[in-house]
């Protein structure tokens, strides 16, 4: 019993490790920005849905503490702000600005890219939502 709890804890612990590296590579998707058009984007809400399906299993096994959920909480808030910005605050007086210097420039994409991330934001709580029981 003892070597197969040891095993169960060593599988959880991979498990866990994966989830969070595939995390990391989806918030360096939201924060790059991904272009609209093409596969990059079909490919990053394919990484989302793999996340996603990832940690609703890790939730619903009780595999993450309330420390590293809540985290993960607030880093998918402002990775969302920062979508398709490099990481900075995308701020209303930004767009006038960059709208001003080119009449060009799509604010499109950062707007699409600010949803795409928003979105999971929304899904991955309402996976927390469900968990502790909250309808």
């Amino acid at each position: 019993k003892k070597a197969q709890r040891e095993w169960q804890q060593k599988q959880k612990t991979a498990l866990n490790r994966m989830a969070l590296a595939k995390f990391v590579d989806l918030q360096g998707s939201f924060v790059k920005g991904v272009s609209l058009d093409g596969t990059a984007l079909q490919d990053v809400i394919q990484n989302m849905d793999s996340v996603m399906d990832i940690f609703t299993q890790l939730i619903n096994d009780a595999s993450f503490g309330e420390s590293l959920l809540c985290k993960i909480v607030a880093i998918l808030s402002f990775g969302t702000l920062g979508a398709s910005n490099g990481g900075k605050l995308c701020k209303a007086s930004m767009f006038e600005k960059k709208l001003r210097k080119d009449p060009s420039w799509k604010k499109d994409d950062i707007i699409a890219n600010n949803a795409l991330a928003f979105s999971f934001v929304l899904r991955f709580c309402t996976v927390l939502m469900n968990d502790i029981g909250v309808h």
